[in-house]
């Protein structure tokens, strides 16, 4: 976006359709992966080094989803319009999950009161992603910000995109709508109140 890296496409055969993956930042890749069992997890991908981007490892949560951790030494990523801007942890049973997070990476777990079956998930006082409990496979969302989704949403569906979930409005907060690309990765689009 306007020149400066907000992701990456990786090309894998071993894997059935796309999905996007996010990653978050640690102190130490490889200490924390030490401790990904004990929590419940499990480690999918041993700790690597990219040159100029830093430290990686891939790890599963108990439920199945996958999230990356870096050292967060790569680029910072911009903000605003065209971005992403928010992540939500999609599982069946919140409960399994959020002690997980808790004892890893010390994010606390409040219930959000305008809907039921989701929490927020808080690093200190910052708030980092959202829980939501559904019967889907477990899984993360990432969240595009965007100016306007009635025109996003047309552009992906003449792109060759999928709607999957139709819009859907957070007083207060804005619209979102999901959808998946031609590989079937997801992707929610959200406009902002």
């Amino acid at each position: 976006v306007s020149g400066t890296p907000i992701g990456s496409i990786v090309e894998s055969p071993s894997v059935p359709a796309g999905f996007w993956m996010g990653y978050t930042a640690v102190d130490d890749v490889d200490l924390t992966t030490t401790r990904v069992q004990g929590c419940g997890g499990r480690v999918v991908s041993a700790p690597q080094t990219v040159p100029s981007l830093g430290r990686f490892a891939l790890i599963a949560d108990p439920a199945g989803a996958p999230l990356g951790i870096s050292d967060g030494r790569a680029e910072d990523v911009p903000a605003g319009r065209s971005c992403f801007c928010w992540d939500e942890l999609i599982v069946p049973s919140a409960e399994d999950v959020i002690p997980f997070y808790a004892g890893l990476l010390g994010w606390e777990a409040e219930q959000y009161t305008s809907l039921a079956s989701t929490w927020i998930l808080h690093s200190g006082d910052e708030q980092v992603a959202t829980v939501s409990e559904a019967s889907v496979a477990p899984h993360w969302l990432s969240h595009v910000m965007i100016d306007d989704l009635k025109a996003a949403l047309q552009r992906a569906l003449r792109l060759g995109g999928q709607l999957r979930r139709d819009e859907h409005v957070l007083p207060g907060v804005g619209r979102f709508a999901v959808i998946a690309d031609p590989t079937g990765a997801t992707v929610a689009l959200f406009e902002p109140k």
